[in-house]
């Protein structure tokens, strides 16, 4: 998702959020992301960080929340009850279900998709 939004930007930057674990996420490691980045030719608009700590996690989105100027747009990935967490947390946007592709060992924990907008 982090790539394909970098893509989309013809300036600004995009940030990827993760619970970096190589023990539990088979090759999930920042440089494995950057250097996919790299290969798509959108290094220079990408960045990542590991915020592990649920805490952390809700005060990233806040500060998401707040460095976007009016109509900028929030998209988080995650596991369906997170989420919808976030949301809550924000007190607004849509989520939808990314479907089978997005599945982790069934539908009860399939990634979902936040939209948020920030408002004037």
């Amino acid at each position: 998702m982090l790539i394909e939004a970098a893509r989309r930007l013809p300036t600004g930057h995009a940030v990827g959020v993760d619970l970096w674990s190589g023990k539990d996420q088979s090759g999930n490691r920042p440089e494995v992301t950057l250097a996919n980045a790299a290969a798509a030719g959108v290094a220079d608009r990408v960045d990542v960080h590991n915020i592990p700590s649920p805490g952390d996690r809700y005060r990233a989105v806040d500060e998401a929340m707040r460095v976007l100027r009016p109509g900028g747009q929030l998209l988080i990935a995650d596991f369906w009850p997170m989420a919808g967490k976030y949301a809550a947390h924000i007190g607004q946007g849509t989520l939808r279900g990314l479907g089978p592709g997005y599945w982790y060992g069934g539908p009860w924990l399939g990634t979902t998709l936040l939209h948020a907008v920030k408002k004037g």
